[in-house]
């Protein structure tokens, strides 16, 4: 799913399949949309978001990762805020909350956000 047209500033969602994260990715992506105007760019996987990220990085404006595995590659969290340049947001499971804060400890613009908090 992507609204993101050539030229213009959008985000990129990446998200695994999943009940709570089609949820997240509808809220999220209405959120952007209708409240800041944001054209969306949705990624099943992070090697696409990557991918993405790097054909179109002028028009990017923010990345979020909606995920329930850890990411535990600095290479990935820097490449996605574009070495500090844009924020990235994780949404992952409570579980998984003070592991993944580790792994971004050292990179800037990084905000982690609880999966299901808000989805009931």
């Amino acid at each position: 799913m992507t609204n993101a047209t050539e030229g213009q500033e959008f985000a990129i969602i990446v998200r695994e399949h999943g009940k709570a994260q089609q949820v997240l990715l509808k809220y999220t992506v209405m959120i952007l949309n209708f409240a800041y105007g944001m054209q969306i760019a949705v990624c099943d996987n992070l090697k696409e978001g990557v991918a993405l990220l790097r054909r179109r990085a002028s028009g990017v404006k923010a990345v979020f990762v909606i995920h329930n595995d850890r990411i535990q590659s600095k290479m990935f969290l820097q490449g996605f805020t574009m070495q500090g340049k844009i924020p990235l947001f994780i949404l992952c499971p409570t579980s998984l909350l003070s592991q993944q804060a580790r792994s971004a400890r050292e990179v800037p613009k990084v905000t982690l956000l609880r999966l299901g908090e808000g989805v009931r």
